[in-house]
């Protein structure tokens, strides 16, 4: 099918996944931000003669750069992680509303981005009720990072990875969007779609029954340190508490089930992109991939803090796995929980 010069030709579903057909040559397309800037082309104009991927990378650009700003400004490095719950599923309403433009938005296209509307929900209700959008929150490993980091090379790290590159890594991450919108319906939903869908909506219900379970502990911990008495409707007892951490629920099996969870959800929705162009392989994989390089550098930052703080986390690591459940059945038991242990 042959659209306007803003999308490539695409001949077969492949086409769609392919760097050199349908991305690199539409990138000199980002010259038309200086028409528009000076008024030789209209906003809608502009949106409709520029490759969509090339407007969402402009549209990336600029959101970590004003987010940088705003750090700047305000003294916290949490910019990025107050939109992370929203960017992705931005950028795809954004391939989306181009495919309804020129009637390629198939049901593979909507059903992606309705998936990451229900994962920017979860998220952004979670990332809320824990404080993170309160006035000067600010996520304590980024001060661990400033403080690790020279003086004079911390400047380029706020900058470039904790703006620009984490905000173009969320582009990324949305961009199994953009191959569905140019596949359209060379490769009509199907089987593998529905297995894909039924993966990341049990995932997805892993993911929030595993925030909740977080949630309730900490709720119970706090209660019990400010009240010194057990609290009647969280379901949790002294000892439990005493550790200062959870172990309990899916935690008993795995160290961060939540943070496995959310790697498979982007793996899956890449999947889509893939099922869509019939490439198992193709460029956006780095999303997925460079999701879950994040996870293991945070998850072990966040491990490290853990076990200076809490006496018993060393021999939880031991026992279960960070991710995955261990292959031996090795978890967290009754018999591990010590009453003489104190909380900071």
């Amino acid at each position: 099918m042959t659209l306007i010069s803003s999308l490539p030709t695409i001949y077969s579903a492949s086409n769609s996944a392919s760097w050199t057909m349908a991305v690199s040559p539409f990138l000199e397309q980002a010259s038309n931000v200086k028409l528009l800037l000076s008024g030789n082309m209209g906003f809608r104009e502009f949106y409709v003669e520029t490759n969509p991927f090339v407007t969402g990378l402009i549209l990336a650009l600029m959101v970590g750069v004003f987010l940088w700003a705003v750090s700047v400004q305000t003294g916290n490095t949490s910019q990025v992680d107050r939109a992370w719950p929203i960017l992705p599923t931005l950028f795809s309403v954004h391939f989306l509303l181009y495919g309804i433009l020129f009637n390629i938005a198939s049901r593979r296209l909507m059903i992606m981005v309705f998936l990451q509307l229900l994962w920017s929900i979860r998220l952004t209700y979670n990332y809320y009720r824990k404080g993170g959008y309160k006035r000067g929150a600010e996520d304590y490993r980024w001060l661990m990072v400033r403080n690790n980091i020279p003086s004079y090379l911390y400047p380029i790290v706020h900058f470039f990875y904790i703006h620009i590159f984490q905000v173009l890594h969320l582009y990324w991450l949305a961009c199994p969007t953009y191959i569905a919108m140019l596949a359209a319906n060379e490769r009509p939903f199907g089987l593998l779609d529905c297995m894909a869908l039924e993966l990341f909506m049990f995932t997805f219900a892993v993911e929030i029954l595993a925030d909740q379970q977080q949630w309730d502990f900490y709720q119970a911990r706090d209660l019990y340190r400010k009240n010194k008495e057990l609290p009647p409707h969280l379901n949790f007892d002294l000892m439990t508490l005493a550790k200062g951490f959870n172990t309990s629920g899916l935690f008993k099996w795995s160290r961060h089930p939540n943070f496995l969870a959310e790697q498979i959800i982007w793996v899956v929705f890449y999947l889509f992109g893939a099922i869509a162009s019939k490439t198992w392989i193709n460029w956006t994989i780095l999303g997925p991939l460079g999701l879950i390089a994040v996870f293991q550098g945070s998850t072990r930052l966040t491990e490290t803090i853990s076990s200076k703080k809490y006496p018993l986390y060393s021999l939880y690591s031991r026992k279960v796995g960070r991710f995955f459940p261990r292959l031996d059945g090795s978890h967290w038991e009754l018999i591990d929980e010590d009453s003489s242990m104190k909380t900071e």
